[in-house]
């Protein structure tokens, strides 16, 4: 009876696992949709409402200017849509921790199942619901100014699933998207320059 019962959890489908992940993350995160405009998040309201579209996207205002434009640009493009719609914000930061939980199940289900892992897939949502429900993720999936880290793992997610992909098929077409998204996370936050050395 159990061994059905794992090998039935063994072929979990994704969407499924991401549904999952989202009704964790809402259910957690869902009171704190109000608590996140603070410190530097009331810094880029105030630079959105003052600063001209081009000197908000290429941070002109900032003592530490970069080419973060990725980062910036839906900020404005979300608060000339949105404003400060709690739900909003509070639901596009949950979809996102969870996109991100996802992509690293996916990413480590793969690993575990290449390295004939017994209940691989079942070691591997244990490890994306402690990811989901621990503390430290808090300050990101709240506080509306950490939006890059949440698209910065996004990106580097990515990039690692692609060169799985590449390696699972040799196709070429990985590596070049593997690629486009380096050069994406590369106008986003500094932490892209981990991408090499992840991949």
């Amino acid at each position: 009876m159990n061994s059905q019962i794992l090998s039935r959890l063994s072929v979990i489908k994704s969407k499924w696992v991401f549904v999952l992940l989202w009704l964790s993350t809402f259910m957690l995160y869902v009171a704190t949709r109000k608590a996140g405009w603070v410190i530097d998040g009331l810094g880029l309201l105030y630079n959105i409402r003052h600063k001209s579209f081009w000197d908000f996207i290429n941070s002109t205002q900032s003592g530490d200017q970069g080419f973060y434009q990725l980062l910036t640009l839906p900020y404005y493009v979300f608060y000339s849509q949105f404003g400060m719609n709690e739900w909003f914000w509070g639901l596009l930061f949950i979809t996102l921790q969870s996109l991100n939980a996802l992509l690293v199940f996916v990413f480590f289900r793969n690993l575990l199942r290449d390295s004939s892992i017994r209940n691989g897939t079942l070691i591997t949502l244990a490890a994306v619901a402690i990811f989901t429900v621990a503390p430290h993720i808090s300050e990101v999936v709240v506080w509306r100014a950490c939006f890059h880290y949440l698209l910065s793992f996004c990106f580097i997610m990515s990039a690692l699933l692609m060169v799985q992909k590449y390696q699972h098929t040799g196709e070429a077409r990985y590596i070049w998207i593997t690629l486009l998204v380096f050069i994406l996370a590369s106008v986003t936050h500094p932490i892209f320059y981990l991408v090499p050395a992840f991949v």
